[in-house]
């Protein structure tokens, strides 16, 4: 899997793009309609790679949040509190996953897995279990979208959420197993966000087509969209012939 979006034309324009190959439980590949990417209730869209299941719970999870301050406060959330929002919402959700999937089989509580005593084996067999989650199933997100700066100007943000990752991406941000292969390319590629957008996309497309070296990544066929604003409306999708 890999996700990619990049800032273009001055952060005026977020070039999006996901391939489009899922891997079942059973290690079995299959190309969906269905892109991996939802919205948020601020109109901002997030791409995933990893665990399906658990990416939707917890942007259903942040999307509540998000709700509730949206009412509050009445305006959208500024991108450093919806990085928080949304870190939150993944720990919440990451916990939820690693008490019902591992500790719970084997009748251990947090607190008892954290401070013990464990018989030695049975830790490592725990401790097996959570790895195994990590490698299969936690979520990797990309949340792209605009907020006004104080100039007046809405600009483009690219959010990068993980088990382990909660930052504000520069010029550009990648998830999932093709991840790395696709930042090295589009680093290579010196891809700014001061770039015009027809140029952005070609390298966008290079280095999704470069992380195609990797296993779990879907050869070819690839969702991408330039997005000139939140929500629908500012939402273009790139015809797939356009991606050659």
């Amino acid at each position: 899997t890999v996700g990619i979006a990049a800032l273009a034309a001055d952060g005026k324009v977020v070039v999006v793009m996901a391939d489009k190959l899922f891997t079942d439980d059973a290690g079995l590949q299959h190309e969906e309609d269905e892109p991996k990417a939802m919205w948020l209730p601020n109109d901002w869209l997030a791409v995933y790679a990893g665990g399906a299941t658990l990416a939707h719970m917890v942007v259903a999870r942040a999307g509540g949040v998000i709700s509730d301050a949206m009412k509050g406060e009445g305006r959208p959330p500024h991108p450093v509190e919806l990085l928080v929002d949304m870190e939150a919402a993944y720990a919440e959700i990451w916990n939820w996953n690693i008490k019902a999937s591992v500790l719970d089989p084997f009748g251990i509580t947090h607190e008892q897995y954290v401070k013990g005593p464990l018989d030695s084996g049975l830790r490592r067999e725990i401790d097996q279990g959570i790895a195994d989650q990590e490698a299969n199933y936690s979520p990797d997100l990309l949340l792209c979208g605009f907020d006004t700066a104080p100039d007046g100007v809405m600009h483009g943000n690219i959010l990068s959420i993980g088990l382990r990752t909660h930052e504000v991406e520069g010029s550009f941000g990648v998830v999932g197993s093709g991840g790395d292969i696709a930042k090295a390319r589009l680093t290579w590629q010196k891809t700014k966000a001061g770039t015009p957008t027809v140029r952005v996309l070609y390298e966008v497309y290079e280095a999704k087509t470069h992380a195609e070296m990797e296993a779990h990544v879907g050869k070819g066929q690839a969702d991408a969209w330039l997005m000139v604003g939140n929500g629908g409306e500012g939402l273009r999708r790139v015809p797939a012939e356009t991606l050659g």
